[in-house]
């Protein structure tokens, strides 16, 4: 399953505020960051919000990769050893993929605003970094609309031998 959380950012100029519903990685780590040799702050706040933003991106990576490693495996219970309880898990991974779609659409463009627009609170150096950030989020997104469409192809792929099978058995 694709476990999404909701980070919420508050930025000041020298200070960001961070509200989520349940414990995140990366703000952990960030916070850890804090007392190393080079702390994120030092670089600003805005750049406190880049790391945090381009390590929630990470996350969604890491699960666009489980996505496709599940796309494997149904290709094998679909092409390799017809597994006929396979469309269950199809049809999850579909809506799963599809939720994931809704929630990381709006950010592209919220990415894109901390990129491209002047803001006072978002220093040019800093866009820079969110230019990559944006960079993965389209990818990402690219990524789960082919994802859908080559779980629809598996869903018709599975329907058709599954009719050709039943076909054989009457």
């Amino acid at each position: 399953a694709l476990d999404i959380i909701n980070l919420n950012a508050f930025l000041g100029p020298n200070y960001i505020i961070t509200a989520q519903r349940a414990p995140l990685p990366i703000v952990g780590l960030v916070a850890g960051e804090m007392g190393g040799s080079e702390p994120p702050l030092l670089r600003g706040a805005d750049f406190v919000l880049y790391k945090l933003r381009d390590g929630v991106i990470d996350e969604y990576t890491q699960a666009a990769d489980r996505v496709s490693a599940q796309l494997d495996e149904i290709e094998d219970r679909i092409f390799g050893r017809f597994d006929p309880a396979i469309s269950s898990r199809i049809f999850t991974l579909k809506h799963h993929t599809a939720w994931a779609k809704r929630r990381i659409t709006p950010q592209r463009g919220i990415i894109a605003t901390l990129a491209h627009r002047p803001h006072e609170l978002i220093r040019p150096e800093t866009q820079v970094y969110f230019r990559d950030v944006e960079d993965h989020i389209g990818r990402i997104a690219d990524n789960l609309d082919t994802f859908h469409d080559l779980l629809q192809g598996a869903l018709d792929v599975f329907l058709s031998l599954a009719a050709g099978r039943t076909n054989q058995q009457m």
